[in-house]
């Protein structure tokens, strides 16, 4: 048994909070959320303390089992799997990336088996992956709505082919040399929004990023031989 919380209102607090009250007393309204049940909570209470103990609480079983969760890189996207042993209300399993490991966005969703005793083998892919490396958050939601983040994994790709830009760092405008034609050119700053998107002109491409404040800048190249991706930086 241990104890959770035990707080001291001292008389100065107490005083303050039987005054507002007829009769010279007051309530303490507590509330417990994801517990099945109450009967293993122990309260005791004088007028300037608080206890809350707990007793061997109830087994609680998960909603999923989580086998496993990875990411592979692959021609320019990043393919996500993962497997459960088991899953009890299951609704759907979310994807979410990250740049930083702290923000994090939804880019898919795939429908869970609701419930299941045996392995089922899961996949999403990420077709317009983040330069350098990215995070990957897998959460779990029930039938009632209630979710769960099960496992959060990184993965870098290596880049696919070789290019050059220069100057850099630079004022604004850089010459890309050595991609191929019609490859995709996607510029992003440190937070992953795009800046800029165009086609390889093939031999030399002029970006032109004079609009843009003096800071770190990615590149990234996207052809058939896969992605590449190289830091700017523009100094003025």
């Amino acid at each position: 048994m241990s104890v959770y919380g035990y707080y001291v209102l001292g008389p100065n607090a107490n005083a303050l909070l039987q005054a507002q009250l007829p009769g010279g007393w007051f309530q303490v309204a507590l509330q417990f959320q994801n517990e099945p049940s109450i009967d293993w909570k122990n309260f005791s209470a004088t007028s300037s303390n608080l206890k809350v103990t707990y007793n061997a609480p109830p087994c609680i079983v998960l909603p999923i089992d989580l086998l496993s969760f990875a990411a592979v890189c692959n021609n320019g996207k990043v393919n996500l799997t993962w497997a459960t042993a088991s899953e009890k209300n299951n609704d759907h399993f979310t994807i979410e990336r990250s740049k930083d490991g702290i923000n994090y966005e939804t880019i898919g969703t795939i429908a869970g088996a609701r419930n299941s005793n045996q392995t089922l083998n899961y996949s999403f892919v990420d077709k317009e992956p983040l330069e350098g490396t990215s995070y990957y958050s897998l959460k779990q939601t029930d039938i009632d709505g209630q979710n769960e983040k099960l496992k959060v994994i990184t993965v870098s790709c290596d880049d696919g082919i070789e290019f050059t830009i220069y100057p850099n760092p630079g004022t604004g405008k850089f010459i890309v040399e050595g991609t191929e034609q019609n490859s995709n050119i996607i510029i992003t700053d440190v937070l992953g929004q795009t800046i800029l998107q165009t086609k390889s002109t093939g031999g030399k491409t002029e970006i032109d990023l004079s609009n843009c404040l003096n800071g770190i800048y990615f590149i990234r190249v996207i052809s058939k031989n896969g992605p590449a991706t190289k830091k700017i930086i523009i100094t003025k």
